[in-house]
């Protein structure tokens, strides 16, 4: 179901116009790997190395979940904020790994893998991901997603068999990214 896209910050270049010319090639090669259409795409962006986040339940790597034209929403997401994840720690990378889901006769089913992927989430860990602000209500629990399926989700947000992470980190008042942390509708 997802293929992994890899993008690794180069702690050589200071200039940020560079940073994201540099990432969006990255990213460009990597998605030319990916099967199915980007235009009705999940994905999920998570941390690689030594740091995950700690969430309220659980530590993981997932810093938020997406859906849509996945080139041109990963394209603004490096523009705004993404690129912002390199000051998190040394040795930070991100893999972003890709699903083209589809079932006959459901168009919107990749919104409710998206959907089912951040409430699943939000349990396993007690809130949304770091930068997502909403739940996708209207899409979730519309349909059953196979084992085999619901496995590879699973596996999308967890840290993975075999990490060790060393750090799992939150950010504090002093950080710009404190309101966005605490900003999404949090698991009840």
């Amino acid at each position: 179901m997802f293929t992994s896209v890899w993008i690794e910050f180069a702690n050589d270049v200071d200039d940020e116009k560079q940073l994201l010319k540099m990432l969006r090639g990255e990213l460009r090669t990597g998605l030319n790997r990916v099967k199915g259409s980007l235009k009705r795409a999940v994905y999920v962006i998570r941390m690689t190395g030594d740091f995950v986040i700690a969430y309220e339940k659980r530590n993981s790597p997932v810093l938020y979940i997406g859906r849509g034209n996945c080139s041109q929403r990963l394209a603004a997401h490096l523009k705004n904020w993404l690129h912002e994840v390199r000051g998190f720690g040394s040795k930070v990378g991100l893999e972003i790994r890709v699903a083209s889901p589809r079932r006959q006769k459901r168009e919107d089913y990749f919104k409710n893998v998206e959907a089912d992927l951040l409430l699943d989430f939000a349990k396993e860990h007690g809130a949304l991901p770091f930068f997502n602000k909403r739940y996708e209500h209207s899409f979730q629990k519309k349909c059953v997603h196979r084992p085999e399926d619901k496995k590879k989700m699973r596996s999308a947000i967890l840290i993975g068999s075999g990490n060790k992470p060393l750090w799992a980190l939150k950010p504090t008042k002093a950080n710009k990214a404190f309101a966005t942390f605490l900003s999404g509708e949090h698991f009840e």
